[in-house]
């Protein structure tokens, strides 16, 4: 964190957690937020470095371990391929039944609001 600007937001954001901290955990965490905004530059990447600082900042004050974070990550994983699964099992479902209307690759991927490339992925089929 190089300006005075990014040090105040990083006190802002802290809220009364700042108070739980000690000079050389809100200077360590000075750097962690720059590192997460070189990892995450992007506007539309707000969602990942809050979550970054929100698991630093609880990893200072012990709240969260690193292998808690470990065991959160690899459940969201595992419940992504369950999801995934089930978009697979509704996508072939759609795709042989007449009843829900045109069964193109297009129809189906505007149905589920996904991308025709991501129901080709999802169904097996080889991207064109």
């Amino acid at each position: 964190m190089d300006s005075p600007d990014e040090q105040s937001d990083l006190e802002t954001w802290l809220g009364i957690a700042r108070d739980e901290l000690d000079q050389r955990q809100e200077k360590s965490l000075a750097s962690i937020l720059s590192a997460i905004n070189t990892r995450w530059p992007d506007p539309d990447d707000s969602a990942e470095r809050e979550a970054a600082l929100t698991a630093a900042t609880q990893t200072m004050l012990g709240e969260l371990t690193v292998k808690q974070a470990g065991q959160d990550c690899s459940n969201a994983r595992r419940e992504a391929a369950r999801t995934l699964a089930a978009l697979a099992g509704a996508l072939h479902a759609e795709s042989v039944t007449v009843h829900a209307g045109p069964n193109s690759e297009r129809a189906l991927a505007e149905r589920a609001g996904i991308s025709r490339q991501t129901v080709r992925r999802t169904l097996g089929r080889q991207p064109r």
